[in-house]
């Protein structure tokens, strides 16, 4: 179906500037804010706008719920001054096309946008026009779509403005006390509004969250500072049906808590493991395990994992909820958390020569956790895109890199025994089958491969997987987060955040290619235009007419593809 917008064409990709001779509702909703901003550009038809606000509501909007469906919708069918930012809508269409085949090639195009809008609001006035909710939901989102294309650097710069902006508005201590707060939002009108203000804050402390875990980089935001409750279930907020949810410690004492509460406790766990056994410092005195602050810490963080299985809620615990993604993707990070978290037991335990029975427990420990995550694989075999997501990637790493350590540390020769090497064969199935359509997840393949071939272990596993995955495009660095890099993965460096291009002067690594040796399918596509390498954006969409001088409709032309000009009257016929 073609869908026209002056020369904007969903169905050709091609962006020009009849705008001002065919008006559509869609630019007539807008215009205040185009006019206002002296621009000028053609908008998706109504009707587009509106099914890519549906899709992002039905899929999306799971990645990151911090936008009330009924909020942003009684504002965008509202008047002129109602309606949400101009930023706001281009973060949600482009978070829509980038999943959806059908949007794909303008996902680029909208997230430009999106991050012009944002910036010209933080030029205008005084710097007043920005500080808004939905300003702070723009950059999370932009965030997300960035993580998304791999542009970890973007990703991390977008995070840190969400991050400012929810503290310059004191969602932070929205149910702590306020007194020493500088006013910078007016007071929420319902709970919904109020819950929505707290989903966005914690919508910026899960971005920082994984932006940290993903780099190395330190996180912003300190959770002994925040006295805002977690986000309470969906189905209330969507209702807008008042419900109490616990603060974020009185889930290890066995508060109830929802599923986007969950994965905030997952991305806490997560940032304590990274500092735990990538931040060492020169007081930890691994060597002594009762009194050093390194095995005082490490019990600390075994405890905190057991008291969250043990407190999990029933709608998170399995197999009952196997279907639920957020308790597969719950139980998975939890088990790849307790495999972190006792590796770096046996790192110490051997370099200081510490009793024996500390490797046995951990080893135990690493066992079990490896084992549950390959029992979570069976049970939810029949939905490869259950693992689509960088934190399952992470946790079927994980899993591997345990098999990997017992087959490296088998006496009196390395190898596996029949069980572990049919879990690491199930795990290496899982990780291709979603690796074709998901570039983390094939990252993650790809290391997997060189842990073995890199540990001697070639002989001893038989993978057929490993000469397909071997070193395709990464040389000997590692693109795996600093969060799962234990022994098994030490025989490579640390990648750049962006492989070929950092540091500017002598860039290390190499460039990902844009097409891999798959079989049975195709190599992911990069979905990104600028920066990333590989664009699929057509050239002229990316010359498009957006932020272009305002012109007058009598002066108003355009260019056709050939770089012929139209009359308006011509257009029109």
């Amino acid at each position: 179906m073609l869908l026209p917008v002056g020369d904007f064409n969903f169905d050709s990709g091609l962006l020009g500037a009849g705008l001002d001779d065919q008006p559509s509702p869609a630019l007539d909703a807008g215009a205040g804010q185009l006019v206002g901003l002296g621009y000028s550009e053609t908008l998706p038809p109504l009707e587009v706008q509106e099914e890519l606000n549906s899709f992002f509501f039905l899929v999306p909007y799971h990645f990151l719920p911090i936008v009330h469906a009924g909020r942003f919708y009684h504002a965008f069918y509202g008047g002129p001054l109602r309606r949400p930012p101009m930023c706001l809508q281009y973060a949600i269409w482009a978070m829509t096309a980038v999943t959806q085949s059908k949007y794909n090639e303008f996902a680029d195009v909208f997230y430009q946008r999106a991050r012009r809008y944002a910036e010209a609001d933080e030029m205008r006035g005084h710097g007043e026009h920005f500080i808004t909710l939905a300003h702070a939901q723009t950059w999370a989102l932009v965030a997300g779509y960035e993580a998304k294309c791999m542009l970890f650097t973007r990703a991390s710069m977008s995070s840190a403005k969400c991050v400012r902006l929810v503290q310059m508005m004191g969602l932070d201590r929205l149910d702590g006390v306020q007194d020493d707060l500088p006013p910078a939002l007016a007071p929420a009108t319902s709970w919904a509004e109020l819950e929505e203000r707290r989903r966005v804050f914690w919508g910026a402390f899960a971005i920082d969250s994984h932006a940290s875990i993903s780099t190395g980089w330190p996180s912003l935001i300190d959770p002994n500072n925040v006295a805002t409750r977690l986000p309470a279930s969906e189905a209330a907020f969507l209702a807008g049906q008042e419900e109490t949810a616990p603060f974020l410690e009185e889930v290890f004492q066995g508060g109830g808590y929802s599923s986007f509460a969950g994965a905030i406790v997952i991305c806490l766990i997560y940032r304590s493991m990274l500092r735990h056994v990538h931040r060492p410092r020169p007081a930890d005195r691994a060597d002594d395990m009762l009194h050093g602050p390194f095995w005082e810490r490490h019990r600390d963080l075994d405890n905190k994992l057991s008291s969250v299985f043990m407190f999990l809620p029933d709608k998170l615990r399995l197999p009952q909820s196997q279907r639920d993604p957020t308790a597969v993707h719950t139980n998975l990070n939890l088990h790849a958390a307790a495999i972190t978290l006792h590796h770096a037991a046996i790192e110490k335990q051997e370099l200081h020569g510490l009793p024996e029975s500390v490797r046995k427990n951990s080893l135990d420990r690493l066992r079990t956790s490896a084992e549950e995550i390959v029992a979570i694989i069976k049970m939810t075999s029949h939905t490869s895109a259950m693992f689509k997501s960088p934190m399952c990637a992470l946790s079927l790493y994980c899993a591997s890199t345990v098999y990997v350590y017992l087959a490296r540390n088998k006496v009196p020769e390395p190898g596996l025994t029949a069980l572990d090497a049919s879990n690491l064969d199930l795990i290496i199935q899982a990780m291709e089958a979603t690796g074709r359509h998901h570039e983390i997840t094939y990252s993650f393949l790809q290391q997997a491969c060189l842990d073995i071939e890199r540990n001697g272990l070639e002989p001893h596993i038989r993978l057929p997987s490993l000469d397909k995955y071997r070193i395709l495009s990464g040389g000997a660095r590692s693109s795996i987060p600093l969060i799962v890099r234990s022994s098994v993965s030490k025989h490579t460096d640390v990648s750049p955040i962006l492989p070929g291009r950092l540091p500017l002067e002598n860039p290390l690594g190499v460039l990902p290619p844009d097409h891999r040796g798959f079989s049975g399918g195709q190599a992911p596509r990069r979905h990104v235009g600028l920066g990333g390498g590989g664009s699929h954006v057509a050239p002229n969409l990316i010359k498009a007419d957006c932020f272009q001088p305002r012109r007058t409709r009598r002066a108003a032309t355009t260019t056709s593809g050939g770089g012929r000009r139209r009359s308006p009257a011509r257009r029109r016929r």
